[in-house]
């Protein structure tokens, strides 16, 4: 049976996803991007050109004039002087800016998070937390103690999540009962460098990642992408199979590496390049997946482009 349709980040009109470093104080056995994280004395440089890329940024979302939702990834983007990175950002944008989204290892004082939040609210912009809890460098006790000292209002979401690997299975289980208590949403990852990946947990206790509608109509949803490539893709190149698909990628969705936007060429049929953000310009339509892809941005797939349509 096959997937007629993808669907992520529907909740809002246009989504951008920025890394903004490769920097990460945590180093993490089973990081699935060990291979490109940076040391944290780079993060000086990183800022600079952050700062630099904002009224880039900020022009995409001015032009296309629609409820945007802002996902902030790294390495570990709490390095950065996010407050001053946003101040600057919503003084540009028309309060277009409906939510920012990040992922955080949680290592910051707490002082620094309830900064963002207060920046956020001022701005009328939702502020959701991913907070990652890796038991190599941090106790339970300890990462919940910070979360206690948040300050919590309406435009705050927050959500825990950790990896199950073969070694803290028992502290997993202990993680989530401790979300149930303190009554967070949350999640487990498998650890992805493990051989015996398919033998580890991958659980969730709110189902709203991915949104599969197969052909004969049916539809199902995957809790995060490990269970849709588990389910629907090869496990082991993390791609599923959507060649010919209509994509969503520079149309609703744009992925931007600090000062260069991703996306796809037409000469090279690659979805992978990058050129300078300055020059690129939003697509008027979805494009044709040349290959396959892993779906780890915001973007819906389909066979049939009019459901792209927005």
């Amino acid at each position: 049976m096959g997937i007629l349709k993808i669907e992520q980040g529907t909740e809002f009109d246009f989504n951008i996803k920025w890394r903004l470093t490769n920097c990460c104080n945590f180093k993490c056995s089973y990081c699935a991007r060990k291979n490109k994280r940076q040391n944290t004395s780079d993060i000086n440089t990183d800022q600079k050109i952050i700062e630099g890329a904002i009224g880039d940024v900020a022009r995409l979302i001015v032009s296309n004039n629609k409820p945007t939702k802002l996902s902030l990834i790294g390495g570990e983007v709490t390095l950065l002087d996010l407050p001053k990175i946003l101040s600057k950002l919503f003084s540009l944008t028309n309060h277009l800016i409906k939510k920012i989204f990040i992922v955080t290892n949680f290592s910051r004082e707490y002082t620094y998070f309830n900064n963002l939040i207060d920046i956020c609210k001022d701005n009328g912009t939702i502020l959701s937390l991913t907070c990652s809890w890796h038991n190599e460098f941090i106790s339970l006790d300890t990462f919940v103690d910070k979360y206690n000292k948040l300050n919590k209002n309406s435009y705050l979401q927050i959500k825990f999540e950790t990896v199950c690997t073969e070694t803290n299975k028992d502290k997993v289980n202990k993680f989530i009962n401790v979300c149930k208590d303190i009554g967070v949403d949350y999640s487990v990852d498998a650890d992805l460098t493990n051989p015996n990946v398919n033998n580890l947990m991958i659980t969730s206790n709110k189902t709203s990642r991915c949104k599969i509608t197969k052909d004969d109509g049916s539809i199902v949803y995957c809790n995060n992408i490990s269970e849709l490539l588990k389910n629907f893709g090869d496990w082991n190149t993390r791609i599923i199979p959507l060649k010919d698909y209509y994509c969503s990628l520079d149309y609703t969705y744009v992925y931007i590496e600090q000062d260069k936007h991703v996306g796809y060429n037409n000469t090279l049929k690659t979805c992978k390049y990058k050129e300078p953000l300055k020059s690129f310009i939003i697509r008027k339509e979805p494009i044709i997946c040349p290959k396959g892809c892993s779906l780890c941005g915001n973007m819906s797939v389909s066979k049939n482009k009019e459901d792209l349509i927005k």
